[in-house]
């Protein structure tokens, strides 16, 4: 599940929240019910009975937004790889073709241009192309996206002509 989560920091975030939120509800239904004059033994099972249900309830919330967004990853990767192929035939860099489609994607792609946005910040702070697709490919679960990102640090490797120096 989180791997499907993990690739967007928003994403986390979100989680970090929901599971904020669950703690302070739980804490709250046992507020409630001291102050209704209940025994000790009914708040702790109120509160644990609540935490319980409601981690429940986050992680099918959380698991439905994880395929969600690796069922949009998949279907937006199509029109990925056609838009790098077309850079790619022009001679852009790796660096220059993600920058460029996360720029002009975004409407036709937007899951896929935000997650590539990732890389390319990795990219431009420093990070190695090589380690940044490595982290995405790591943190998806969508195959088509992830082959893309294959092909993509085939890309950044040389080839063993370029290896030879001829």
């Amino acid at each position: 599940i989180l791997s499907g989560l993990v690739g967007s920091e928003m994403c986390i975030r979100d989680s970090s929240i929901t599971l904020i939120a669950i703690i302070c509800i739980a804490i709250c239904l046992g507020i409630y019910t001291y102050f209704n004059g209940t025994p000790a033994t009914t708040i702790l099972f109120t509160i644990t009975g609540g935490f319980v249900l409601l981690v429940y309830l986050a992680y099918f919330f959380l698991k439905k937004i994880a395929e969600d967004r690796q069922e949009k990853l998949n279907q937006e990767t199509l029109i990925l790889v056609q838009t790098t192929r077309m850079l790619w035939r022009v001679g852009l860099s790796l660096p220059k073709t993600l920058a460029i489609i996360c720029d002009q994607l975004r409407n036709l792609a937007p899951t896929c241009s935000q997650e590539l946005q990732l890389a390319v910040n990795k990219i431009e702070s420093g990070q190695s192309q090589e380690e940044s697709l490595y982290e995405l490919i790591g943190c998806t679960n969508a195959e088509g996206f992830k082959e893309y990102l294959i092909v993509c640090l085939l890309y950044t490797s040389p080839s063993p002509r370029d290896q030879r120096g001829s």
